[in-house]
């Protein structure tokens, strides 16, 4: 049965139009001008404002793609089965029951995650976080589970978790929000190792501090070979950059406004900083540009999009004709700028700052962020937006085209093709006609989600809750058996409370439309929740179990 149904869900995979955002070009058409440079052996493109904009991590997953001839959502989903496979090969000695232990890898299959519109539905590197995040903490768990059988053993673990971790911290600019928890598993790893009875620990203690070192491998790597294309170590022009300093001075510029929730940067901060940077104001004419191109001249653009009209200022006076050249403008701009807020002529907001890429937050803001943050943690909780849409593909139709050639995959045009091309309206109904049942299929699959998802969760809390008091009962008698998964679960769900606290803080600009839009951040949340859930689950079942089999014994009616 779980063979069959997981042959459905490959079908139905198969059978979902894939939405290409042609008009997304800062994107999801970004993700795939960047796949086809990596095909032609030209890394990320000629040097431009684009350049290491975003991560590498998913434009490797695309050129893949386009490599096996698989089609993309063929080839998503067996990602995301065999990284669920993977997980449970991890942890099968922490599921005894091989019937739950096959209920589980069908809940993780069919989760709305794997399939929703915005994430796993169109071009965009969140289709794969939740994937890569399972085989992470599958090596994590590896590694402490075989943490005392001989080191032959544990060094795939070890390198797996390496070269895993590595890969998802550059999907996203953001991933760190992971760093704590797999730094807390290898310590608690280590602790377990040095408690143990082998007296080795060098080499067992190397092992662990390896997936860190490759990470930072990985990250010298990428800014290797940025500096050999480009001439300038970079890794992401957000962070390690003078770009990224001069964003960082604008946004904590004081201009005597406090409103500031959605307009990080407004018109009054940037004219002050032309007024106190020459080289800055050396392009306000092109910024004025950029700015209306954007959206508006007047106020500002909301969040952080300034940053990108920024790059468009900078670009159009010239500045991005070479990697060196944009860093030594910024670099300018950025002294300018202060030693202007050494001399007083700017004031700095009075405000705390998490990054250097979003706005600092004052007391006023703590009623929208605990708002949004709860709002965040129900949607992740009851799958709030996680639908399936067979919805058509958006913008210039050579620009569907070229996503189309990289996935393997059709995409349904908008009507303005549709009417443009002869034939192509039999082809597109019968594509359209397709994926209506395979997407009406897998949105009463979502339903039955929404539907059950407090009641996993009220399950997963009361197992998380008796767990907690076994622990600390165990703990009189020196057994921390129960501890230790009472550790690992209660990281698992700071994690969440960690990520839905960045997006919170991040997309707080949204304001208006938030509801909509925290799930596009939020995906590997909802994974890790529903593994907290089916881990509160089973020590559920198992407490209720053990009483039974302690009642039936006192009555003289149980037989082991």
């Amino acid at each position: 049965m779980t063979v069959l149904l997981t042959v459905f869900r490959i079908m139905l995979a198969q059978k979902t139009p894939l939405i290409m955002q042609g008009d997304a070009t800062l994107d999801d058409f970004l993700m795939v001008y960047y796949a086809g440079n990596l095909l032609q052996g030209n890394w990320l493109g000629a040097f431009s404002n684009l350049v290491c904009a975003k991560g590498i991590s998913y434009p490797l997953f695309l050129a893949g793609v386009y490599l096996s001839g698989l089609q993309y959502q063929l080839a998503l989903i067996l990602f995301n089965i065999v990284a669920i496979a993977f997980f449970l090969f991890a942890v099968r000695t922490w599921i005894k029951n091989k019937y739950l232990y096959l209920l589980i890898f069908l809940f993780l299959v069919f989760s709305p995650v794997t399939f929703a519109s915005q994430i796993s539905g169109v071009v965009y590197r969140d289709a794969i976080l939740t994937p890569t995040l399972l085989i992470v903490l599958g090596c994590m768990f590896g590694l402490f589970i075989h943490r005392g059988e001989p080191l032959r053993k544990m060094v795939p673990w070890s390198v797996g978790l390496g070269v895993s971790f590595s890969y998802f911290w550059f999907i996203r600019e953001d991933t760190y929000w992971l760093l704590p928890f797999v730094c807390a598993m290898l310590l608690m790893t280590g602790i377990a190792i040095w408690r143990g009875k082998d007296r080795r620990l060098l080499p067992r203690a190397s092992l662990l501090v390896l997936p860190l070192v490759m990470l930072a491998v990985s990250y010298v790597g990428i800014g290797l070979v940025n500096y050999h294309e480009y001439g300038l170590f970079m890794v992401n022009d957000r962070t390690g950059t003078s770009f990224s300093d001069v964003f960082s001075d604008l946004i904590s510029i004081d201009d005597g406004d406090d409103d500031t929730q959605v307009i990080w940067v407004t018109r009054d901060m940037l004219d002050l900083a032309c007024s106190q940077s020459p080289t800055l104001d050396s392009i306000s004419d092109e910024l004025d540009a950029s700015l209306e191109l954007w959206g508006t001249t007047d106020t500002g653009l909301p969040g952080d999009i300034t940053a990108w009209a920024l790059r468009t200022a900078a670009s159009d006076a010239g500045y991005y004709s070479d990697a060196t050249t944009m860093e030594n403008f910024y670099a300018q701009v950025h002294e300018e700028l202060q030693a202007a807020f050494d001399s007083g002529a700017l004031q700095q907001r009075s405000a705390f700052y998490v990054s250097s890429s979003a706005r600092g937050m004052t007391a006023d803001d703590v009623p929208l962020l605990e708002e949004n943050f709860t709002e965040g943690f129900a949607h992740i909780i009851d799958y709030g937006y996680y639908d399936m849409d067979p919805l058509t593909s958006t913008g210039p139709f050579q620009y569907i085209r070229i996503m189309e050639t990289m996935t393997n995959s059709l995409a349904i045009y908008p009507d303005s093709v549709v009417n443009q091309i002869d034939d192509v309206g039999v082809a597109q109904y019968g594509l359209s006609t397709v994926g209506n049942v395979a997407s009406a299929v897998l949105g009463k699959v979502a339903t039955l989600y929404k539907v059950t998802g407090y009641v996993l969760f009220g399950l997963g809390t009361l197992g998380y809750v008796l767990l907690f008091i076994e622990s600390i009962r165990d703990m009189r008698h020196r057994r921390f058996g129960n501890l230790v998964f009472f550790l690992i679960i209660t990281g698992l769900l700071l994690s969440i409370l960690v990520l839905l606290f960045g997006v919170t803080w991040f997309t707080s600009w949204m304001a208006p439309t938030y509801q909509s839009n925290i799930y596009y951040y939020t995906s590997a949340g909802v994974t890790l929740m529903q593994l907290c859930e089916c881990a509160g689950i089973i020590h559920l079942v198992r407490t209720i179990k053990a009483a039974v089999e302690r009642k039936k014994a006192k009555d003289g009616t149980y037989r082991p």
